[in-house]
């Protein structure tokens, strides 16, 4: 059970967005990589931005019981920055009462 724990502890939000022009790291949206990387990472979820891109053919071999999730980034769910979106913006509520 602790492995799980552990294996959820490395997961990241990764970032996809065509035309993108920062450094490809896919660690923001102002750095995205421009494309699906060849290889992905167990674990962590990549959100695609809309856009035109290369086709991709899925072939990670299956190891263990992460996943890869990827997922359409959408106005309401685009990843890590969302979330750290939403806890200030309740922070910046509560600390204004």
């Amino acid at each position: 059970m602790w492995l799980a724990a552990l294996a959820s502890a490395h997961a990241a939000d990764r970032y996809v967005r065509a035309g993108t022009m920062g450094s490809g790291s896919g660690l923001d949206w102002n750095d995205a990589y421009p494309r699906l990387p060849s290889a992905l990472v167990r674990g962590d979820a990549y959100y695609i931005a809309t856009g035109v891109y290369p086709a991709y053919r899925l072939a990670d071999a299956p190891s263990g019981a992460a996943v890869i999730t990827i997922r359409k980034a959408t106005r309401t769910s685009h990843g890590i920055e969302n979330r750290m979106e939403q806890c200030l913006r309740r922070w910046r509520s509560l600390v204004h009462r």
